[in-house]
């Protein structure tokens, strides 16, 4: 028996081409009957197969979900007793060389031209709080950060602001909720303030239901910090409130310094490359965001340790989903896939026999991380 992997261009056109990845394997194969299925949540075709091979039964949950935000879709043929065949269609534009050299032009962010800029932050995380500030006092604008909903709301009662950065699952009073509020308030100026949702989930329809509760869109944690400027220059230009019209200088700003190679040793526990971008080479940027992350952390590690030992599945989960956007910024790769299997389980309760391995994986993990970045930054 074996596996085989085959990668086309099926379809072309003038603006679109779908990439297809065919795997194919030689094996027990599936029972037409259970094969709708397989793309549930937590469903397996038979109620042995965890026990005998392993698994949660949310890989093809995932892998779907992940298709379908791309737009395309992964679907599968089997039979029984030959094999099974699992098909992904992604569509991908056809980007010409002179557009793709404009799209790496436009990446060069004029910095100055959200100067003076009063932004609203909303984020409960310190180490997420930390990045985000960074990024926009390097363009100067004037910040401020909050850590829930009530404070956003007691914020911009107080102060003008020319937009909200808004997290969406905070304590005390959630993002959505906050939002609310602020669409009701008497003042034009602040009840008409451009909103941005900050989110570490990434799902369909995710846009039209933040627009719906009243956001101008959202960004996607950990966010790069082009993608924060576009989102923060798209939504002051769909509002007639607020800051001037961005400056209009022809000054080329300085363009994003080149990462610098990280060592190997390093790279294999964590890669920091997405952090160096942001940071632009600023060295005690770098530092100050591995200091949060070891000063913070552990208290994380903790607080799952003690929900998983009471049995308490859906308070692991808010905590995986807290913590994921630190794992995915800070490049700990080993743990993007089992962090997010984590949640989903403990969110929904589900196939909880299997959490507690897991979380043990996630906590060893995040103290391998701490412990060799206390080496190598010398801390």
């Amino acid at each position: 028996g074996g596996v085989i992997i085959y990668i086309s261009i099926d379809r072309k056109s003038i603006e679109q081409q779908i990439i297809t990845i065919r795997v194919e394997d030689t094996g027990i194969g599936i029972h037409p009957d259970n094969l709708p299925g397989i793309f549930e949540p937590y469903v397996q075709e038979k109620s042995d197969i965890a026990r005998k091979y392993g698994g949660s039964g949310l890989g093809l949950a995932i892998s779907r979900s992940l298709a379908e935000m791309q737009g395309g879709k992964l679907f599968a043929e089997s039979i029984q007793g030959v094999g099974s065949t699992f098909i992904l269609e992604v569509p991908y534009e056809r980007v010409n060389p002179v557009q793709q050299e404009d799209e790496q032009k436009r990446e060069h962010i004029n910095k100055k031209q959200l100067q003076g800029t009063r932004v609203l932050v909303a984020e409960d995380v310190t180490i997420n709080q930390f990045l985000v500030k960074h990024i926009l006092t390097s363009w100067e604008c004037i910040v401020k950060v909050v850590s829930n909903g009530e404070e956003v709301v007691a914020a911009l009662q107080e102060e003008d602001f020319d937009v909200l950065l808004m997290d969406i699952q905070m304590p005390v009073l959630d993002g959505i909720k906050a939002t609310g509020i602020i669409r009701k308030m008497e003042a034009p100026q602040k009840r008409e303030i451009p909103i941005i949702a900050l989110t570490a989930n990434a799902l369909r329809n995710d846009d039209k239901k933040y627009r719906a509760a009243g956001m101008n869109g959202y960004l996607t944690k950990p966010y790069s910090e082009f993608g924060l400027f576009k989102s923060i220059e798209t939504a002051l230009g769909e509002n007639n409130y607020g800051h001037a019209a961005p400056n209009t200088s022809k000054n080329p700003s300085d363009t994003f310094k080149k990462i610098q190679k990280i060592d190997k040793t390093t790279d294999m526990i964590y890669n920091l490359n997405m952090l160096k971008e942001m940071g632009g080479g600023d060295k005690s940027f770098l530092t100050m965001m591995v200091q949060l992350f070891v000063d913070t952390v552990p208290e994380i590690i903790t607080q799952m340790k003690t929900a998983t030992l009471a049995g308490n599945w859906v308070e692991v989960g808010g905590l995986a989903h807290k913590i994921k956007p630190t794992i995915d910024s800070m490049g700990i790769d080993s743990l993007k896939s089992i962090i997010r299997e984590v949640e989903m389980q403990g969110k929904s309760a589900s196939d909880t026999e299997s959490i507690p391995g897991k979380v043990e994986t996630i906590t060893t993990t995040l103290q391998a991380c701490i412990d060799q970045m206390k080496k190598d930054f010398s801390l």
